[in-house]
């Protein structure tokens, strides 16, 4: 869905709003930002944060973004900088309840984990996965703090996000068991 300027107006609304109702909810350097931002610049960000997850963007949601929109996106500040390397976030190796090895990635309220065991016959690995070390990782794009900040303005469905990585999984390997863990007070447990 394209974000019509009206419908940007009013998300950067709400920006001034939260800063009228608490001075300091949003930095100066992000208000900077939402004042200079070209409308196109933000309609596309708007509409490439629809595939945040957590503090990253994925790329298997998103897709691979073409040089010149990347730069824009840089060049407003709102994503760092990947150079001529592969950003990506690593799933961390935890042990359950039962003693099997998990890989396991957190995110704010959702958590998603497979039982890591025969992981080395994995063939999830392409453009999106990779898999070094015994842990896997997925490649995102990383907002700047800038970029997060605005982000945040933007509608979010975090299980949504969880629910299309676990099915990108699953295509790439059917046979693992992946579930999505919630967030319960400062634990993360497994649902249903």
């Amino acid at each position: 869905k394209e974000a019509s300027t009206e419908e940007l107006r009013q998300q950067w609304a709400k920006v001034l709003v939260a800063e009228v109702r608490k001075p300091g909810t949003f930095s100066n350097k992000v208000l900077r930002t939402i004042d200079e931002v070209d409308p196109e610049v933000a309609s596309n960000f708007q509409k490439l944060c629809e595939n945040r997850l957590g503090k990253f963007i994925l790329k298997h949601l998103s897709g691979e973004l073409l040089y010149e929109r990347l730069q824009e996106f840089v060049s407003a500040g709102l994503l760092t900088d990947p150079g001529v390397g592969i950003q990506s976030f690593e799933f961390t190796i935890i042990q359950d309840s039962s003693n099997n090895k998990l890989q396991f990635a957190k995110f704010n309220e959702f958590a998603i984990a497979f039982i890591f065991e025969g992981i080395s016959n994995i063939s999830i690995v392409d453009k999106i996965f990779s898999y070094k070390n015994e842990k896997l990782s997925c490649k995102v794009y990383i907002p700047t703090s800038t970029g997060l900040a605005i982000a945040s303005i933007f509608d979010y469905d975090e299980l949504l996000r969880v629910e299309q990585l676990k099915s990108k999984i699953i295509e790439k390997n059917p046979d693992i068991d992946v579930k999505i863990w919630k967030k319960v007070g400062s634990n993360f447990i497994k649902m249903k």
